[in-house]
């Protein structure tokens, strides 16, 4: 193992001993959790991430202990930092190959060449930090640079995945930790590329051009790479300081918030995936509210029958016709488990009605009143585990959103319709959803056409598969078990080889050979 993997797994490790020492305690406050919230912050990547999700008890809070994770001082020095910007700058300019500009050169001319002024002090992310720069025009940018070895560090984040996620409700318990584990590194992997995010803030800003209190940034192409993305600056405030605004105010930033989710998730079928209170910037001016909407690396896309489902279970129980069989294809049609759900079938219209009401009232709809988890304990009894665990993993980041949006609601102290945003969507919630689906970034970065899979045994041709090649994300699923202690006795980690088929944009490669005497494994992208 190499010096930073073994610093990681330190780290890691003293994290998870902080975690164990706070659980026994039973006190979520002092020194212990200072302690934690400091090593979440210094190790980025997915420990900054579930700090940034514990955020949300904070929201009004202007000093909040886990609310800093949103908004920490860069882990890169300014030196470093502009070290590192300058490389990935070089870099685009060698992509684009700009006339006239010495192509490839970094340093402080590179930097000079396209800026008036930069801030070396960056705002830590978890996957990079955010610079505040001036353009020679002299429009104020942000430029996002990726931390060098975080490509590194998310995969020992990802393997350590079980306890880490101990603060958010403990994904062991019951859960397809094995499927939970891939979505999450699918989603993760993804952010490490910001081209792809370019592409998302392009989409994401055409939706909100009927919206004219969203505020999307503008992206800056030919100073953005895989690494480095440059956007314009958005002004505002943070999600604190609106605590004190008028109600009116307060309302029509309840408004906006719910109203471009729903368009964006039921309409678009794709969402921002990460809420965190760092993510907003909030302004007012002459009595109009805008709402800023930053970082887009997290974007979930919503596969047809899943949105079908869901608007199907809020039309039904809009109309008042909701009953088992009906709950129960939508549910199927979603993904959930239906084993799991066997249990509880006769019970999914009631509980639909409860988990969705917020959705299926008509008016504005208080949350205050809600009082969900003991009406769901009390609906479910014993077998109030077993919604959970029948969610499709596909789901976490759904489920994410609208609990933070939720946590928003509630900070701002005012009730709002969640069904006026619905009324031009329900009507198809039957048929194929109002907005065409997007064309999958995968397809627009993709540099191979298959995967293959071929297994000879004594010569002879055994196994001859070929896939799609994003089948490469569920490899440790289609490589046979029987063969996976023979892929560790090489030292052969289809997780890792999964990994850098997606950072190559799954560029033409052999995967990995096997070859045991008889038998003989190929895998390989082309």
């Amino acid at each position: 193992m190499k010096a930073p993997g073994i610093k990681r797994a330190l780290h890691l490790g003293l994290l998870s001993k902080d975690f164990a020492q706070l659980r026994l305690s039973g006190k979520a406050e002092g020194r212990s959790l200072d302690r934690i919230v400091d090593r979440l912050g210094r190790m980025h990547g997915l420990p900054q991430k579930i700090g940034q999700i514990l955020s949300f008890r904070e929201l009004t809070e202007d000093a909040g202990r886990f609310t800093r994770l949103t908004e920490d001082v860069s882990g890169l020095g300014p030196e470093e930092a502009l070290a590192e910007m300058a490389r990935q700058i070089a870099a685009c300019e060698s992509e684009n190959g700009d006339a006239g500009q010495p192509s490839g050169e970094g340093g402080q001319g590179c930097l000079d060449r396209h800026f008036r002024s930069v801030d070396g002090t960056g705002i830590a992310a978890s996957m990079g930090q955010v610079h505040r720069c001036v353009l020679r025009s002299g429009e104020a940018v942000a430029v996002k640079v990726q931390y060098p070895d975080v490509a590194d560090q998310l995969e020992a984040d990802l393997k350590a995945l079980g306890w880490l996620s101990a603060p958010l409700g403990d994904l062991r318990r019951g859960f397809d930790l094995q499927g939970y584990r891939r979505e999450l590194g699918r989603m993760l992997r993804s952010e490490l590329d910001y081209r792809r995010e370019a592409v998302w803030l392009g989409r994401f800003a055409r939706w909100a051009e009927s919206w004219a209190d969203i505020e999307i940034p503008r992206v800056f192409p030919e100073l953005s790479g895989r690494r480095v993305l440059t956007m314009s600056w958005v002004e505002g405030e943070r999600f604190s300081s609106v605590s004190g605004w008028a109600e009116s105010e307060r309302r029509d930033v309840a408004r906006t918030m719910i109203g471009f989710f729903v368009e964006c998730c039921f309409g678009h079928r794709c969402f921002h995936a990460d809420p965190h209170s760092g993510n907003y910037r909030f302004r007012r001016e002459n009595g109009k509210v805008t709402v800023g909407l930053l970082d887009f690396g997290c974007v979930k896309e919503l596969e047809p029958p899943f949105v079908e489902g869901f608007l199907g279970l809020i039309a039904d129980l809009r109309d008042g016709t909701l009953e088992d069989g009906a709950a129960w294809k939508w549910h199927a049609q979603m993904g959930f488990v239906m084993e799991a759900l066997a249990p509880i079938r006769s019970k999914l219209p009631a509980l639909s009605r409860v988990l969705l009401e917020p959705f299926a009232c008509q008016g504005e709809f208080d949350l205050n009143q809600w009082n969900l988890g003991p009406r769901m304990a009390e609906l479910l009894g014993e077998h109030r585990q077993n919604y959970r665990i029948a969610g499709p993993p596909e789901a976490i980041y759904l489920v994410r959103a609208i609990q933070g949006l939720i946590q928003y609601l509630k900070a701002l102290k005012v009730p709002v319709s969640w069904s006026a945003p619905l009324e031009a969507l329900l009507p198809g919630a039957r048929r194929v959803p109002v907005s065409a689906a997007p064309v999958p970034l995968e397809k627009s970065v993709m540099k191979s056409e298959c995967l293959r899979i071929r297994v000879t045994e004594n010569g002879a041709l055994r196994v001859d598969l070929t896939f799609g090649a994003g089948a490469v994300d569920n490899l440790p699923d289609l490589v046979p078990q029987h063969l996976h202690p023979l892929l560790k006795e090489q030292s052969i980690i289809l997780e890792e080889i999964v990994a850098r088929a997606q950072l190559s944009d799954y560029a033409p490669a052999r995967l990995f050979s096997l070859d045991d005497g008889s038998k003989c494994v190929a895998v390989w992208l082309e």
